[in-house]
């Protein structure tokens, strides 16, 4: 049976959404080190839905990096009250009106002492995440030159997904310095890059 354009098409597009996860996560990870950022804010950067966020957050966090996260102080009425609350139920079935504690929004971000130690320590991932093969190439190629072959060998993946995570670091800002020995490339770090774009 003849293979339809569809399906040509799928694995094609496959790699496309597996290479842009990768980007979303070395440029969530960039995000939340500058600064606080709320869910909304970053749905809206890369034009997604919240349980694509919750994902991107998931992969950090098995990255074994700990996402902090604070709410915003509540709205206050003309009498320095909490402006919104909530009414509830109690056990005996009464309603009881319950006061703001906080705001609606979560501002999250990551400590960037937390990422260095991260990035110095190595691999260190609690589950297969994009997240954590991206900070471990940070780590490998970090002051030292090395092939697609050589990070395939040791992060335990294949030159196509060495390949995605280099488009994914270059689209996050880092400039890989490569330099070609026959027909070999080697790419590498300078500790520089790595501070002037995640600041660390």
């Amino acid at each position: 049976m003849p293979k339809t354009a569809t399906a040509k098409k799928k694995p094609e597009r496959q790699r496309r959404e597996r290479g842009s996860a990768a980007v979303r996560a070395i440029t969530t990870v960039r995000l939340l080190l500058e600064g606080s950022q709320t869910k909304t804010a970053l749905r809206d950067k890369f034009a997604c839905g919240y349980s694509t966020i919750d994902r991107l957050f998931q992969d950090i966090e098995d990255a074994g990096l700990k996402i902090e996260t604070e709410r915003s102080p509540p709205k206050l009425d003309e009498l320095g009250e909490p402006k919104y609350g909530r009414v509830v139920v109690n056990k005996h079935g009464k309603r009881q009106y319950l006061p703001a504690t906080g705001g609606q929004r979560v501002f999250c971000r990551l400590d960037p002492e937390a990422v260095r130690r991260r990035l110095d320590s190595g691999r260190k991932r609690t589950a297969d995440s994009t997240a954590a093969q991206l900070l471990d190439a940070i780590h490998l190629l970090e002051g030292e030159k090395r092939t697609p072959g050589e990070l395939a060998k040791l992060l335990g993946c294949s030159r196509r997904t060495v390949e995605r995570l280099v488009h994914a670091l270059t689209a996050a800002g880092f400039t890989l310095e490569s330099e070609r020995s026959g027909r070999e490339v080697f790419y590498s770090l300078s500790r520089e890059v790595v501070q002037k774009v995640l600041g660390v």
